[in-house]
């Protein structure tokens, strides 16, 4: 007698390929977490390492992605004494992070549950460098990790020049290019 479980299985098993090899038979296993895995394909929930990274999306977006081990997480926010996560934005005046190239700076609160964030920054050709970290009650920033510094791309191909605008006549037999250089440096 075959029971309803028994003949799900065979069911399953006849609609998966199989292969021959020789004489034996080769199903490809079907996968099933377990409920003990953090997520469905039994990956880690962290790497190991604590690591921050930067990408300039395109010249107005930084994109950031991070992971923090919790050993870490819990001795940063202990000596913050606070949950209030966020993520620190320096933009700078060159390409090397230290407290003389920092040109400003604002603070980007996180959700809990964040890993990775988009930050609408707004300056094409721009250096950045990012923290993670927690806010103290007394406004001290503890650092959790820093990421690489990362540049914006222009906003505009090399050579070409914003606010550019055409001469000529209505009947366009005569063309010609005005170019007036509008972009703005830090």
């Amino acid at each position: 007698m075959v029971s309803a479980a028994n003949a799900a299985d065979e069911r399953a098993r006849e609609s998966r390929p199989s292969f021959h090899a020789g004489e034996t038979e080769v199903v490809p296993a079907r996968i099933t977490p377990s409920k003990e895995d953090a997520s469905p394909l039994g990956l880690p929930e962290t790497s190991g390492e604590t690591v921050l990274v930067a990408l300039a999306r395109d010249p107005y977006w930084l994109y950031a992605y991070w992971d923090v081990t919790p050993e870490e997480f819990s001795a940063a926010q202990q000596r913050a004494g606070s949950s209030a996560r966020v993520l620190r934005v320096y933009k700078l005046t060159q390409s090397e992070m230290s407290p003389s190239t920092i040109q400003s700076w604002w603070d980007v609160a996180l959700t809990a549950e964040a890993r990775d964030w988009y930050l609408e920054v707004n300056a094409p050709a721009t250096w950045w460098c990012l923290e993670l970290g927690f806010v103290a009650p007394s406004q001290e920033f503890v650092r959790l990790a820093r990421s690489n510094v990362v540049e914006t791309p222009a906003d505009c191909p090399e050579g070409e020049v914003a606010g550019a605008a055409h001469l000529g006549t209505s009947s366009g037999s005569w063309y010609g290019w005005a170019t007036r250089d509008t972009r703005q440096r830090p």
